[in-house]
């Protein structure tokens, strides 16, 4: 089976598992995936409230980025997922660091 840009995966952290989609089929190198949450996904998974994430999302040059309370930027990017839904999506290891960001 072939993974394809948009696929939803299932990954495995610290005994849980995340809902996710394929941002790049070889973004980590040949036939690893870089993955990402969407805003959905991320309301599900670490608790912070669509609505609340949409909002803090910017332009800039190229495209749309999230903002952080206290200053720091992610870049989101828009897949057209499996599913037939659009997501916005920043990459997993971008949401670790962001949930640890201070939320006011």
């Amino acid at each position: 089976m072939t993974i394809q840009s948009g696929d939803l995966v299932v990954v495995t952290y610290e005994d849980r598992e995340f809902t996710a989609i394929v941002i790049d089929p070889n973004g980590l190198g040949e036939g690893e995936p870089s993955v990402g949450f969407g805003f959905r996904m991320a309301e599900r998974h670490i608790g912070l409230a669509q609505p609340t994430l949409t909002k803090r999302v910017i332009q800039i040059a190229g495209g749309e980025a999230f903002e952080t309370p206290a200053g720091k930027t992610f870049k989101v990017i828009q897949i057209h997922g499996a599913d037939g839904n659009n997501y916005k999506v920043i990459e997993v290891a971008d949401w670790v660091e962001l949930s640890m960001d201070q939320w006011h």
